[in-house]
């Protein structure tokens, strides 16, 4: 059960990770 837990907080985080990457990205494409 605590692997499961700890899998899919890697997947969220993944996840949040990739979006506030995308947002980073983007806003400096915007700068530029």
């Amino acid at each position: 059960m605590i692997y499961k837990a700890i899998t899919i907080r890697l997947y969220a985080a993944q996840i949040i990770y990739g979006q506030i990457t995308e947002m980073y990205f983007s806003f400096h494409e915007l700068n530029d």
